[in-house]
């Protein structure tokens, strides 16, 4: 009798563990579609007539550029041949040590619109990219007719129809700041398993602020995206061209200065352009760990980081190790006294692996990462926690492109 009662003990603590877990996994599916849903994907193709129906707005793009010789020309004339032809394109040279000034006037000879901005010395308390868009920004807003700034990246390729497109989901959403997420080129393992891993640690340490598109005043946006920010004239005059404490030595630069602006009082947006836009991924794993420590040391910065992170950390192995441990335990057990006694562990780990797997799945689709990322995932976990931990451990402390960062 007391043998029959540990067993049926044993059954609903799997049947009552396995479920709890499904309906985890289906909460978390149900936040991730509403997330998709609330960042609409631009699609591809020609711009429409009726996106011109109205007087087109002046926009003035800054580009930040720092050692990228290798990359501006591209990015440069992507924007030139923009369907929606900007007012201005203006390139801040960031003490570049490689030949981006020089390839900067080469394309200043062949483009009227571009003009070239060598930055001067970099104040204390600013991060780099940062004080090059000070500059960029108060050079754009110094023409009146300027209604919108575009802030990107060199290391950007841009569809020719991709800044019409903007424009016009921003219209048509009453957002006063638009940010994109690109597609990114990275064919290293490691840096794909970096990005994906600190893309779900992203999930936890955020927890419950919104990932909508267009959030309310009083929500936080999570995500963004420095790759390309189209901001209202009025947005970057407020924040004083982000030459305010919270922007100035901002190492998360993007998510600070949309959430800077809706404490200022303006709507944010995302959307997804995946075909529209490009940027260079990391070519290995150790120049991906320097590059995500960068981003997330600045998260990290935040009151009560410390807590949120190692709460994160642990969420982050969480949600896999036991799922493992749990069916490689079923397994061998299995092996050794018979399958018929595991077949419910097997049968509740096997589900809750599976659906796990099958939420991983749809969020590369969603995020652009490879089909094979959800075999991988617990290694990208553990580069993520790493990276992590390895920050909290040196209190923030990076060094990115050359410069180092308390």
């Amino acid at each position: 009798m007391e043998k029959w009662k540990r067993r049926s003990l044993s059954r609903v603590r799997q049947i009552a563990g396995g479920a709890g877990a499904l309906m985890a996994t289906a909460f978390a599916w149900l936040r991730l579609e509403r997330t998709a849903r609330a960042a609409p994907r631009l699609a591809a193709g020609p711009v429409t007539s009726s996106v011109f129906a109205e007087a087109q707005p002046q926009i003035a793009v800054v580009v930040p550029a720092r050692n990228e010789a290798e990359h501006l020309a591209r990015c440069v004339w992507s924007l030139a041949l923009q369907t929606l032809t900007p007012r201005a394109i203006w390139v801040v040279d960031d003490h570049s040590t490689d030949d981006t000034g020089i390839i900067a006037q080469r394309l200043a000879h062949d483009l009227h619109a571009l003009y070239l901005l060598p930055s001067a010395p970099r104040p204390a308390g600013w991060a780099g990219k940062n004080w090059a868009l000070h500059q960029g920004m108060r050079a754009a807003l110094a023409d009146e007719g300027i209604a919108w700034l575009l802030l990107t990246d060199a290391d950007t390729w841009h569809a020719p129809s991709l800044l019409a497109r903007a424009w016009q989901l921003a219209r048509e959403t009453g957002a006063d700041v638009l940010s994109i997420l690109p597609h990114v080129e990275e064919r290293d393992m490691g840096a794909v398993l970096l990005r994906a891993g600190v893309g779900e640690f992203y999930s936890f340490f955020y927890g419950a602020q919104d990932g909508s598109g267009t959030a309310r005043r009083q929500t936080p946006l999570v995500m963004a995206a420095g790759q390309f920010i189209l901001a209202r004239a009025e947005v970057c005059r407020a924040l004083r061209c982000l030459d305010r404490d919270e922007l100035r030595g901002a190492l998360d630069d993007d998510r600070a200065f949309i959430l800077a602006a809706q404490r200022a009082g303006f709507r944010a947006a995302v959307a997804q352009a995946p075909q529209l836009l490009t940027t260079r991924g990391y070519p290995s794993l150790r120049t991906a760990w320097h590059g995500h420590a960068h981003h997330l040391a600045g998260a990290l910065r935040s009151p009560g980081a410390v807590v949120r992170a190692l709460a994160a950390t642990v969420a982050l192995h969480s949600v896999t190790l036991p799922t493992l441990f749990g069916l490689a335990r079923a397994c061998w057990l299995g092996m050794r006294g018979g399958w018929r006694a595991q077949a419910l562990p097997l049968a509740r780990w096997s589900a809750q692996w599976l659906a796990m797997s099958a939420l991983r799945l749809r969020a590369a689709t969603l995020a652009d990462l490879p089909r094979w990322y959800p075999l991988a995932a617990p290694l990208g976990a553990l580069f993520a926690s790493a990276l992590a931990l390895r920050l909290l451990g040196q209190r923030g402390t990076v060094v990115w492109k050359g410069r180092r960062y308390r």
